[in-house]
């Protein structure tokens, strides 16, 4: 059984982290960034042609399009975060959160923080969700860790089944999918 989809994008050859001052953002003790939903309001995108991608750091970028399709399809849970130099793209944030299973995912996770609870490193290699026996209702979800190296970390996007196939039919650029099964 499916429970949803894991929603990925292309590169968009973009920096997130660039031209930001983000000390003020990062652990007094491990020294990485210590907010992995920051957003820098004079990001400049690189590579336009996709309705949904990543930089090489941080973040989801959205058309739009890809906006408005949330929009029209009232999903509550997601939000859009302006850029001074690019008004028809934007920060997706994602605020409904799942827990995702890292002992049953076989997550790699190595230098732990005290100060901040991060790691230096998050690698997963499956997905399994925790409590998961049921699907996702219609929507999108973020997991409640963060993957990645140092200060190159997100957390996944997740979306229901039934935004997957919504979101399959507008036939959007960029965007990619992942099954989630129930093991």
């Amino acid at each position: 059984m499916i429970l949803g989809y894991i929603l990925t994008g292309s590169d968009n050859d973009s920096f997130m982290l660039d031209d930001a001052d983000i000390s003020t953002q990062r652990c007094p003790t491990c020294k990485y960034l210590s907010d992995f939903s920051y957003h820098n309001p004079f990001f400049k995108l690189k590579r336009k042609a996709y309705d949904y991608s990543h930089p090489y750091d941080i973040g989801s970028i959205v058309s739009l399009r890809f906006k408005e399709f949330c929009i029209r399809e009232k999903y509550s849970a997601t939000s859009f975060k302006e850029f001074e130099r690019e008004p028809n793209f934007f920060q997706l944030v994602v605020t409904a959160i799942v827990q995702f299973d890292s002992a049953k995912s076989k997550t790699r996770l190595t230098g732990y923080c005290e100060t901040c609870q991060n790691y230096e490193e998050a690698i997963m290699a499956f997905s399994y969700l925790k409590n998961d026996s049921t699907p996702l209702k219609d929507g999108f979800y973020r997991t409640d860790m963060v993957f990645g190296s140092k200060d190159c970390k997100n957390p996944l996007v997740i979306v229901g089944v039934e935004t997957y196939q919504k979101l399959k039919r507008e036939k959007m650029k960029g965007l990619y999918f992942e099954a989630i099964n129930a093991e």
